[in-house]
């Protein structure tokens, strides 16, 4: 059991120790996805709710033409807002690219 300890204790600090030696690039590409991520998880959640207001939208619509178009020009906006989010995901993914060459 404390060579289990010790060997994890020595593989966590080879860890620490690669993780000092990172180049200004990796560090770059590191904060790069972290904010990526970190965009991505919010803006996937506001594209969840805008498709619960636009079903929402559309079920009170029902008999109403106009209401129903305003219904369809939010489910255009809020699919328009998910295609410029994979975009800029591709955008983030072409620059680290770039960057590492």
């Amino acid at each position: 059991m404390v060579l289990l300890l010790v060997s994890i204790m020595a593989i966590g600090m080879q860890g620490a120790v690669l993780a000092q030696e990172e180049s200004p690039i990796d560090r770059f590409n590191e904060i790069l996805e972290r904010i990526q991520n970190f965009l991505s998880a919010i803006a996937v959640g506001v594209a969840t709710v805008g498709y619960m207001i636009v079903g929402y939208l559309w079920i009170l619509g029902r008999s109403d033409p106009e209401r129903r178009g305003s219904a369809r020009r939010a489910f255009i906006d809020v699919t328009i807002g998910v295609a410029v989010l994979f975009l800029a995901n591709v955008l983030v993914d072409l620059v680290q690219y770039l960057v590492n060459g």
